[in-house]
């Protein structure tokens, strides 16, 4: 399921993921 949200997808839907870990750790969004 995950695999095909970013192969079937854009960088929007990447982008979003990274937010979603970057807050899930407390990291600043768009760290890397």
């Amino acid at each position: 399921e995950q695999v095909r949200l970013f192969t079937g997808r854009g960088d929007d839907v990447n982008a979003a993921v990274i937010d979603v870990m970057c807050d899930a750790v407390g990291l600043p969004r768009r760290a890397f």
